[in-house]
C-alpha cells in the first residue's frame, strides 16, 4: 500500500513537471507574439506618420499652386 501511494505522488509530480513545462511553452509563445504586435504596431504607427507627412506635402504644395 504505501508503494501503491509512493507511485501515485511520483506519478503526480510527473504530471505537474508536465504541466509546467507546457505552461512555460505558452508563456514564450505568448511573449513571442506579443513582441511581433508590438512592432507590427510600430511599423504602422510608422508608416501612418508617413502617410500623414505626405498628405501634408500634398497639401501644403496643393495650397502654394492655389495661391
Amino acid at each position: 500500500m504505501e508503494d501503491n501511494l509512493n507511485n501515485l505522488i511520483n506519478n503526480i509530480k510527473i504530471q505537474i513537471k508536465l504541466y509546467l513545462s507546457e505552461v512555460g511553452k505558452f508563456t514564450s509563445y505568448a511573449s513571442t507574439l506579443n513582441n511581433q504586435t508590438k512592432k507590427i504596431d510600430l511599423i504602422m504607427a510608422h508608416d501612418n506618420e508617413n502617410d500623414s507627412s505626405k498628405m501634408l506635402k500634398i497639401l501644403q504644395s496643393s495650397l502654394e499652386n492655389d495661391i
